[in-house]
């Protein structure tokens, strides 16, 4: 167990980190739209895509990691969900706002196969169901994270 857990504590830090932004982001993209002038509507179809895009890396993320591997595709996710966050504030377009969306959502779902997957193989059948526990809690603890985080950070509350 002391093994399967020296060899995932590097992921369980980058995944606690990655969904921290995730949560906030999951939270503060419908804010984002609706003050940039974004109708309802538009907004609904871009948490469409973003869904799209995680039906294509379920899809083909396994494929992925066979030809480049955990480590390269959990670091090209991070990128790849980095750089659409950050283009979102460089231009407002609907259909730019689409692609990034798929983007993101390829990038989450992909992230998530990446520490399913990486856990799965670091532990043994009698610890598996513990490592997977783990893994599950830092998931849920981060995205939990960066929703309080908004309140202290943004003008969502009034933590300022």
């Amino acid at each position: 167990m002391e093994e399967a857990l020296r060899r995932t504590f590097p992921l369980a830090i980058g995944v606690l980190i990655q969904m921290v932004g995730h949560g906030m982001m999951s939270t503060f993209f419908g804010v984002m739209a609706i003050e940039n002038g974004l109708d309802t509507l538009s907004v609904g179809i871009l948490g469409g895509i973003y869904t799209l895009g995680s039906i294509v890396a379920a899809m083909t993320a396994s494929h992925i990691i066979l030809r480049i591997g955990h480590v390269r595709l959990f670091a090209l996710s991070t990128a790849l969900l980095t750089t659409s966050v950050i283009l979102l504030d460089v231009y407002v377009n609907v259909y730019f706002w689409a692609f990034l969306r798929f983007c993101y959502g390829f990038a989450m779902a992909a992230t998530f196969v990446v520490g399913d997957s990486w856990f799965n193989h670091a532990a043994k059948n009698e610890f598996r169901g513990k490592v997977m526990s783990i893994y599950m809690a830092t998931t849920y603890a981060g995205i939990s994270l960066g929703q309080i985080f908004l309140f202290f950070v943004g003008d969502l509350g009034d933590g300022k």
